[in-house]
C-alpha cells in the first residue's frame, strides 16, 4: 500500500496534476504569506506605538504601505527554497534507497550462495570467526495449494524460522516470522505467505492433503525467488509440504564490530566455490549504474540553484527598492532620527518578509514531499525491487536550512546598508571647495582696492 498521489497516468505517462502540484503548492503558500503579511504589520505597528518606539512603528507603517509589487520576490523566493529543499529529500532518499536495496538483496549481513550446500556447510559458516550465527534456506519446486476456488502454484521456501529472525534482525526487508509459525495446531501446518498467494489461497488452503494456516503474510519481492507467489514455511514442518533437499543459500549475522571483508574471505575458504557477498559489495555493484550517480547530480544541482535562485531574487528586490528606502532614511535623518533607529526601521519592515520566505518554504516542500514522493517510482535509480521509503537526511538537510538562513541574514544586512542615507563626504574631500572660496575671495578683495592703488604701488618699487 502506498501513500501520496500516483505520479502516473494510464498508458505510462506523468500524471499533469502531479506535475504541476510543487508550483500550485508553492505559489498558494507565497499568496497566503501576502494575505498574512499586512496583519503582521498591523500587529507590529500597534506594539510600536504602545511601546513608543519610533523605530519599529515606522518599520511598520511601511510594511503596511509597501504595495502588491513585493509579492513578486516573495513568491520567487519560496518557490526556489522549495524546489532547493525538495531537491534536497530526493536526493538523501535516493542515496539511502540504494544501500536499503543492497541489503535488501543480501537479506543479511553476508550471503553465500551455491549449488548443494547442506548442513554441514552451514555448520562450518557457523565456526568461522566473527560469525554470530548463520541459517540456511531452502528454494524447492512448486507445489499446488487445493482451495475451495482452484488450485494455485507456489514455490515452497524452507528453513529454521526462529534462528532466520536473528540472522535478519533490522534488515529491511526482513520476512515476518512470529512465533506461530513454529507451532502446529493439530495436523495443520502453519506458514507464511506472499500477498499474491494469500489474495489466491485465503486464510486455509491444502498442500498434498495437509491443511495449511496462514500466520502472516510479506510483500511479494523477496531475494530467494523471483516468483510472486510463494510460501514459507518452518524446517520442522517441511516434510508435510514438500521435500527439502539442499541448502540454496545460507545468511550470516556477524558479530559487532567484525569486518565484513574479513569475515567474507574467511567463508570463502569454508564453502568452496560459493558466491559470497556483502552489503558493502551489492551497494558499490548498484551506485555503479550511471542513473543513479547522474540522478543525485541533478537533485544537488537543483538543490544549489534552488536555494541561489530563491535568495537572488529577495537580493535583487532589495537593490531595486533601494533609492525609495534610502530617500526615506535621508528625511529620517533631516528630522532628526539617529542613524541607528533609521536602520532600525528597514529591520522592521524587511524582517517579517525574510521570516516568512523559509517557514513557508519548509511547510510547502514538507506537503510536496508527502503527497509526491512516495509515489514516485525511483527503482530505475537505486537498482531496488521496492520503493524507496522517503528519507531526510537530518545532516545534509540541516546545512540546506543553515546556509539558507546565513543567507537571509546576509539579504538583510544588505537592504539596510543599501536603506541608509550616504555619509557627507571626508574632511579631505573639502579642501578644493575652500581653496576656491579663498581665491574667490582674494580676487573680490583685489577688485575692491581704490583705484591708482596698484600705479602706487609699482612706482614705490
Amino acid at each position: 500500500m502506498r501513500d501520496g498521489l500516483d505520479a502516473a497516468a494510464p498508458g505510462g505517462a506523468v500524471d499533469p496534476v502531479v506535475a504541476v502540484l510543487p508550483l500550485a503548492l508553492a505559489t498558494c503558500g507565497a499568496l497566503l504569506v501576502v494575505r498574512v503579511l499586512p496583519l503582521v504589520a498591523r500587529i507590529v505597528t500597534e506594539r510600536g506605538r504602545r511601546r513608543r518606539g519610533l523605530g519599529t512603528f515606522l518599520g511598520g507603517a511601511a510594511l503596511s504601505r509597501s504595495g502588491p509589487g513585493g509579492a513578486v520576490p516573495l513568491a520567487v523566493a519560496v518557490i526556489g527554497l522549495v524546489v532547493a529543499l525538495f531537491a534536497t529529500v530526493v536526493g538523501s532518499t535516493l542515496e539511502h534507497g540504494v544501500a536499503d536495496a543492497a541489503r535488501r538483496s543480501v537479506a543479511a549481513d553476508v550471503s553465500v550462495s551455491a549449488d548443494g550446500l547442506d548442513v554441514d556447510d552451514v555448520r562450518r559458516i557457523k565456526a568461522v570467526r566473527g560469525v554470530s550465527d548463520a541459517v540456511g534456506v531452502s528454494t524447492t519446486d512448486e507445489v499446488t495449494f487445493d482451495t475451495t476456488h482452484g488450485s494455485v502454484s507456489a514455490v515452497v521456501l524452507v528453513a529454521d524460522t526462529a534462528t532466520l529472525r536473528r540472522v535478519q534482525a533490522s534488515i529491511p526487508g526482513a520476512l515476518p516470522t512470529p512465533d506461530a509459525l513454529r507451532r502446529a495446531e493439530g495436523h495443520t501446518v502453519p506458514v507464511l505467505v506472499s500477498r499474491t498467494l494469500f489474495a489466491a489461497t485465503g486464510r486455509a488452503s491444502e498442500v498434498l492433503s495437509t491443511h495449511t494456516r496462514v500466520v502472516a503474510t510479506a510483500p511479494n519481492a523477496v531475494p530467494f525467488t523471483a516468483a510472486k507467489r510463494w510460501v514459507l514455511v518452518d524446517d520442522r514442518f517441511a516434510a508435510d509440504l514438500t521435500e527439502t533437499g539442499s541448502v540454496d543459500r545460507v545468511l550470516v549475522r556477524l558479530t559487532p564490530g567484525a569486518h565484513a571483508a574479513a569475515v567474507a574471505t574467511a567463508v570463502r575458504r569454508a564453502a568452496h566455490g560459493a558466491q559470497v557477498t556483502v552489503a558493502a559489495d551489492a551497494e558499490r555493484a548498484l551506485a555503479a549504474d550511471p542513473r543513479d550517480p547522474g540522478a543525485r547530480m541533478i537533485a544537488t544541482a537543483a538543490s544549489g540553484l534552488g536555494g541561489a535562485f530563491g535568495v537572488g531574487a529577495l537580493l535583487v528586490d532589495a537593490v531595486l527598492t533601494a533609492p525609495v528606502r534610502r530617500r526615506r532614511s535621508a528625511l529620517l535623518d533631516m528630522l532628526g532620527l539617529e542613524r541607528r533607529r533609521t536602520g532600525r526601521v528597514t529591520v522592521v519592515e524587511s524582517l517579517p518578509t525574510l521570516v516568512a520566505v523559509p517557514v513557508t518554504a519548509v511547510l510547502v516542500a514538507a506537503a510536496v514531499v508527502a503527497l509526491t514522493l512516495p509515489a514516485a517510482d525511483l527503482r530505475s535509480f537505486t537498482g531496488g525491487a521496492v520503493r524507496p521509503a522517503v528519507t531526510v537526511d537530518p545532516t545534509l538537510f540541516g546545512i540546506v536550512l543553515a546556509a539558507t538562513l546565513l543567507s537571509l541574514v546576509g539579504v538583510l544586512a544588505v537592504t539596510v546598508h543599501l536603506s541608509l542615507p550616504r555619509r557627507p563626504d571626508p574632511p579631505g574631500g573639502a579642501q578644493p571647495t575652500t581653496s576656491t572660496a579663498t581665491t574667490s575671495t582674494a580676487r573680490t578683495t583685489t577688485r575692491d582696492r581704490p583705484r591708482g592703488s596698484h600705479r602706487r604701488n609699482r612706482e614705490n618699487r
